[in-house]
């Protein structure tokens, strides 16, 4: 499963190292350019002609944005909680 990852913090100021493959680590302010071609490599990756975009922010206002600007691409699955989300991965 491609992994973007965006992020307040880089990842050289994570208290632990992340253990997962993952496309990208981008750090807020987002670089609109590095994003686009992240979510290319991603789809290129997926084994899916419509990937699947699961996005996490405690946002609602944000989750709508980014909804969006994704639905024409990509099945969107929004969560507003670490918790959340990680039920959603379960499935």
């Amino acid at each position: 499963m491609p992994i973007i990852i965006i992020s307040a913090l880089s990842p050289d100021r994570l208290a632990e190292p992340v253990s997962i493959d993952f496309v990208d680590w981008i750090a807020k302010p987002i670089d609109s350019n590095r994003l686009d071609a992240a979510l290319r490599l991603a789809v290129a990756r997926s084994k899916r002609t419509r990937p699947t975009v699961l996005y996490l922010d405690d946002d609602p206002d944000m989750l709508d944005v980014v909804e969006s600007a994704l639905s024409q691409d990509v099945r969107l699955l929004k969560a507003t909680s670490l918790e959340r989300a990680r039920n959603m991965l379960a499935i």
